[in-house]
């Protein structure tokens, strides 16, 4: 055919690369042979030439949009990262490029992290009454009103259900996520709309990988709706053969490149053009709600309210990447390290550069660079979740499977560190910011109240239970990645143990006291606010324009106390306010509708900077670690490799001491260098004091529910182990007096992580004792197969299970397992009595407590 020629033309001519031509040859062959048996072979060319060339001049257009938003893109972060300054006013162009990524306050433009969060943050309290709705037992973690929430997805598909409450939840499912398909198409998408759209689909790989690519095809075929399955630019439903190419595409995508492997901006010619699509959770259309449902339940996740949240996470995800870093992130990210090395090659060549060293002392300009590319490489991965991408399937569903094992069975007791150091931890945020600290205590308990949860929520500060449906990241553990079951026992420990409602009220408590405060401030123009205030909110961008605008707000008003909330800034576009932020803005556009779709997008943008605020200082308040801080530990290593795995058994329980460390160092040190070292140290100072009596009433605590008698604070061993627990480190406190940690592992085993300590017990009890047996060496088999109970049981270090579970049950088991029982026990007790003068309320070996904990026995 004549357009085979012409192709080829294009081809050698340099206007086409050959995959794009043949693209385009498939596109003309599968429309030419559709048309041709109704209007003969000439007509059916012409036509399938004029549709061909159709789509050739939207997905031009589209391109064009997409350069523009590109071009504009680079020259804002040009203009951010080149006139970023540290606290001491010198250039830093690697901490600039950073702080693209994520950052807590010192850079004074959004982040992707950041805004992501923001994002999340609106769509949670924009969609309050379905997460309340919906939310889980606390026992077994089961979904609340399963009928309800099918009703919701009945309404999702159009279908009437005969419930009201579930026709108005989703009309908030639908606004949200229509909303935010229309910020992502804004970023350079383009996403169609669809009526009676439903639900995003989720897909396990594994189901796909077991069925195969011919039967899962034929699975899913029947419950499609194929006429609603439209091409993103022209909006014409996919042909038969169509259909087929893009399923074929959507498995491998899933089997072999995950999700996350696609640039949120990738929307090509002709097949090109479905590959952001078919990645996307709105391309297939399934034909009702009950169809949606089977699939779910063969080949995804059958809680429909998982994969809500899951959509929101992931839509947030890739907006935020897509508004910070441009239509195509991957690629700004590789521009970025371009200009990180030049600048570097400038400062060797001792010319003028934005590469400084300093930023980690004793570095010089090429250690610097290649650790400045190694922490962009990975916080970038660990953004994407590309490190989660498993080049061994079976490997890092183990690997993943024992981490969550060894969360549920070691930090049970996690609650006792928090409790007594986080109220230390939020005043010196609150103090820091200027925001009165008198009660933290009492108002991190009002948030236990159901209502005061729901308007936190309502207020932007993010739901975590619905953010991390079942816990991708845990305080204090790090990652918990893996397949969804393996996730159910840590989830269920940490909410058993009291922690997760303690973290979510004190996240909450710190967000609504930062709200209080601002509404307090309303009056106050912004040279006068507080200095302390002025300065974080400069951090994030907030210029005076934008406190302006937000004074324009009416205040939430909560049983006499006002907040000034995201939501309520946002809405001064609908309002009276409109002509003073109209001129705020500077939006003299003649079209008053133009005017108005400029004037939300800018209050829009103050909103989210101040939530942007709120959400990074809570890190400071409520330390759970950080993008950054993990990316600095597991790096860009993958998960099913050995080295993969070996990070992140690494990292556990101490990515978040690095990430605390980070934070609070950078935040001195930012202090420090920008002259007002007398705040620097009575920061610090403050924060050491409070976290170190913090710390030893931690410790304490853990004593008590180990059955000690709480350790006498007269000795340095005593302080140095509150110091290092009220740092977020408790477990390396154990090692600065003994060879062992509180689990019986070695220093090396527990530096490596938990898993190498829960292999140095396996082999302990299996390859030692056998070399003991073969030697004619009496074994402790008994003992230590008791002890990998008491170390390795989920659950079993519930803090006020612990005591009990060691000492009626594990205690009984060993004295019939164990021939020295009784020896190993009143050893145990005299050394305790002899290295640090402390004794057993609950002594090993006694089915009940003697008498109550007491200071100074002997």
């Amino acid at each position: 055919m004549a357009i085979n020629d012409c192709l080829r033309n294009m081809v050698d001519g340099g206007l086409l690369k050959p995959d794009e031509a043949a693209e385009i040859g498939r596109l003309f062959e599968r429309k030419f042979a559709q048309l041709r048996l109704t209007l003969g072979d000439e007509a059916a060319a012409l036509a399938a030439q004029q549709d061909l060339a159709e789509r050739l001049r939207l997905d031009a257009l589209h391109k064009k949009r997409v350069a523009l938003l590109a071009i504009a893109t680079s020259d804002r972060i040009k203009r951010d990262i080149f006139g970023f300054r540290t606290p001491g006013g010198r250039p830093d162009i690697g901490a600039a490029v950073l702080n693209l990524f994520e950052h807590h306050g010192r850079a004074g433009y959004s982040s992707v992290a950041g805004r992501a969060k923001a994002i999340t943050g609106q769509a949670h309290a924009d969609m309050e009454g379905l997460l309340h709705s919906f939310d889980r037992t606390v026992l077994l973690g089961r979904r609340r009103n399963k009928a309800g929430l099918e009703n919701v997805v009945r309404e999702a598909f159009g279908e009437a259900s005969g419930d009201q409450g579930a026709r108005g939840l989703a009309e908030a499912w639908e606004n949200v996520s229509d909303g935010l398909r229309q910020r992502f198409n804004a970023a350079g998408g383009a996403i169609p709309k669809l009526e009676r759209w439903g639900l995003p689909q989720s897909h396990d790989r594994s189901a796909l990988l077991g069925a195969g690519l011919d039967r899962w095809k034929a699975e899913i075929k029947p419950l499609l709706d194929p006429a609603r399955m439209v091409h993103p630019l022209t909006g014409k439903a996919v042909d038969p053969e169509e259909l087929d190419d893009v399923l074929g595409h959507v498995w491998r995508t899933v089997v072999m490149e995950g999700w996350n492997t696609r640039e949120a901006s990738r929307v090509a010619l002709g097949r090109g053009a479905l590959a952001g699509q078919r990645t996307d959770h709105r391309f297939l259309v399934f034909k009702s709600a009950d169809d949606w449902l089977t699939y779910q339940r063969a080949f995804g996740n059958a809680d429909p309210f998982a994969a809500m949240m899951s959509h929101i996470n992931g839509m947030a995800r890739d907006i935020a990447a897509m508004e910070v870093l441009g239509p195509n992130p991957g690629a700004t990210v590789t521009w970025l390290k371009q200009i990180v090395e030049k600048e570097a090659a400038e400062a060797v060549a001792g010319r003028p550069s934005h590469f400084t060293t300093g930023r980690y002392p004793g570095l010089g300009i090429d250690a610097l660079k290649s650790l400045t590319l190694h922490e962009i490489d990975g916080t970038w991965a660990e953004l994407r979740g590309a490190g989660n991408l498993a080049v061994s399937p079976g490997f890092a569903t183990a690997g993943a499977a024992v981490r969550n094992w060894l969360v549920s069975a070691k930090l049970g007791g996690a609650l006792l560190s928090a409790v007594p150091t986080d109220p230390a931890m939020q005043g010196a945020a609150r103090t820091f910011m200027g925001v009165p600290a008198g009660r933290v205590l009492w108002d991190v308990a009002r948030q236990f109240r159901g209502a005061s949860t729901r308007e936190a929520v309502v207020a932007g500060l993010i739901l975590e239970e619905a953010q991390h449906v079942l816990r991708d990241q845990a305080r204090w553990a790090g990652s918990l990645a893996g397949p969804e079951w393996t996730k159910w026992l840590p989830d269920r420990v940490l909410t058993w143990s009291g922690l997760s409602a303690w973290t979510r009220a004190g996240k909450h408590a710190f967000g609504r006291a930062v709200q209080a405060f601002a509404a307090d401030q309303m009056e106050t123009g912004w040279e006068e606010l507080p200095p302390a205030f002025r300065r974080v909110a400069e951090g994030y961008g907030i210029e005076r324009t934008d406190w302006d605008v937000m004074r324009l707000a009416v205040p939430e008003d909560v049983r006499g106390a006002r907040f000034l909330r995201p939501g309520d800034i946002a809405r001064v576009v609908d309002g009276p306010a409109l002509p003073k932020v109209e001129k705020l803005l500077g939006l003299t556009d003649a079209d008053q509708e133009g005017r108005l779709a400029a004037a939300r997008v800018g209050v829009r943008r103050t909103a989210e900077k101040y939530l942007e605020m709120i959400l990074s200082e809570t890190e400071y308040a409520v330390p759970s670690g950080t993008i950054r801080g993990r990316a600095l530990v597991v790096g860009q290593t993958k998960a099913g490799t050995f080295w993969g795995e070996f990070a992140r058994s690494f990292a556990m329980f101490k990515a978040f001491g690095v990430s605390v460390a980070m934070l609070q160092g950078g935040r001195i040190a930012a202090e420090v260098g920008a002259g007002r070292g007398a705040r620097g140290g009575s920061y610090a100072g403050a924060l050491f004091i409070t976290l170190t009596l913090g710390g030893a009433l931690a410790a304490w605590l853990k004593d008590i529910a180990n059955g000690r008698d709480p350790q006498k604070p007269d000795t340095p061993d005593f302080w140095m182990r509150a110091m290092a627990q009220g740092g977020g480190a408790g477990i390396f406190g154990d090692f600065l007096f003994a060879d062992y940690n509180r689990f019986g592992n070695s220093l090396g085993a527990t530096l490596a992580g938990p898993v190498a300590g829960a292999a140095e017990d396996a082999a302990r009890l299996t390859i030692g004792n056998a070399r003991e047996l073969g030697a004619g060496q009496p074994t402790r088999a008994g003992r230590e197969a008791v002890n990998i109970l008491r170390n390795y049981t989920p659950g079993g270090s519930l803090w006020y299970l612990r005591a009990g579970y060691n000492r009626v049950l594990l205690d009984q088991l060993q004295y019939l397992v164990d021939p020295d029982a009784s020896r190993s026990f009143k050893t145990k007790v005299q050394n305790s009595l002899r290295e640090r003068d402390q004794g057993f309320w609950w002594a090993p070996g006694e089915v009940a407590p003697s008498r109550v904990p007491a200071f100074g026995y002997r």
